[in-house]
């Protein structure tokens, strides 16, 4: 009798999934018309979100089980504020949120005040996630005080624990071929932060100190970002803002960005960071240094990154401070990464040649220096 009523519940739980879930789906129209192309996918942010929702009403319930693939129509614009001040909340495994047909014109409206989406804690541990090709850019459309939360609020919070205890480990979330653009009403692009709450109790006390202090009850997410670009913003807490816990930066290109507190990426309270042929150029920092490790925190790996034409407004530290030595690293590259992917190309580009024009023109200068 027991193994019946088991057996009926999650056939039951199943056929609900099945019939329910991510079933707002429908053709790409305007993709195909454009391309020949089919596809199907989502057309509406309402549409994703909602579907997201009962991913984790699944996932609550079920060990994390309820994730999958979430594909969005290319070439469309989605808008957070259709969820009523709600951000779309992942805490299924192995949940993916991506651009249809490798693209990467699925751009994200952001809104002030609300994060477009918040990755929390499930009753299980929750691991998996992937954004791909996904462009987040301030909203030119508005909506007055909907979805005003916090002014605080990032464009992304990772608020997972970490599936490890103590250190860098496989990521929970990852960010492939994602861009940033032209924001200014976040705070930060993401916000690594561990939080142990659901998102209206998160909500509240989103604040300024959910930035400083270090979560209650352990370490926050190990999160890889790979030929990620982040372009023209304006942020008060960095980029990538990182407290307690592992950040994997990896062929990742920052230009043209305005950082009012800190530096482009920020780590605390014993958080950790490697950066991988990265490309720094034309940003304007408070500083001190364009990256900045927190006291107790650690910077694991430092390769073949390269910076130019930036500006360091505190300038004892031009490139990566160390706060626990009071000392400078440097980067090591020549040059931008020649690896980085076609959707970056013509940046490439752009930096080798300035690049190359600025090494130019130190030479110049030696040589000018030792003839006189």
């Amino acid at each position: 009798m027991i193994v019946l009523v088991i057996t009926t519940t999650f056939f039951f739980v199943g056929f609900l999934q099945s019939s329910s879930a991510q079933t707002r789906l429908s053709n790409c129209n305007a993709f195909y018309e454009q391309t020949g192309e089919r596809i199907v996918g989502y057309q509406t942010w309402d549409d994703m979100a909602a579907d997201l929702s009962y991913a984790q009403l699944v996932a609550d319930n079920f060990m994390g089980e309820g994730g999958g693939k979430y594909v969005l129509c290319p070439g469309l614009s989605f808008y957070p504020v259709e969820t009523a001040g709600r951000p779309a909340v992942i805490s299924a495994l192995n949940t993916v949120v991506m651009c249809g047909g490798g693209r990467t014109d699925c751009i994200v409206e952001l809104q002030p005040n609300l994060p477009a989406f918040f990755v929390m804690k499930s009753n299980w541990v929750v691991s998996g996630v992937r954004f791909e090709g996904i462009t987040f850019q301030e909203s030119d459309n508005r909506d007055g005080d909907e979805g005003l939360l916090s002014s605080m609020a990032p464009a992304v919070w990772i608020g997972l624990p970490s599936v490890t205890s103590s250190g860098v480990g496989k990521p929970e979330v990852s960010f492939l071929n994602c861009h940033w653009k032209s924001i200014s009403s976040h705070p930060s692009a993401v916000l690594i932060s561990r939080v142990d709450e659901d998102w209206s109790d998160s909500s509240r006390s989103l604040n300024n100190s959910i930035y400083e202090r270090p979560p209650e009850k352990g370490m926050s997410s190990n999160v890889n970002f790979e030929l990620c670009t982040f372009t023209g913003n304006i942020f008060e807490k960095g980029a990538v803002y990182n407290n307690f816990g592992n950040a994997l930066f990896d062929r990742s290109s920052f230009d043209s960005n305005e950082i009012k507190e800190g530096g482009l990426l920020n780590v605390v309270n014993n958080g950790t960071i490697s950066i991988n042929e990265g490309c720094f150029y034309r940003n304007v920092v408070s500083g001190p240094g364009l990256v900045q490790i927190g006291f107790g925190s650690v910077l694991v790996s430092n390769e073949r990154n390269f910076e130019g034409a930036n500006s360091v407004l505190i300038s004892q530290c031009d490139q990566i401070f160390l706060k626990d030595t009071k000392k400078c690293t440097y980067f090591d590259g020549i040059q931008c990464s020649l690896n980085l992917k076609t959707h970056i190309a013509s940046d490439v580009v752009h930096y080798i040649s300035l690049g190359l024009l600025t090494l130019s023109a130190m030479m110049v200068a030696t040589s000018t220096f030792l003839f006189y």
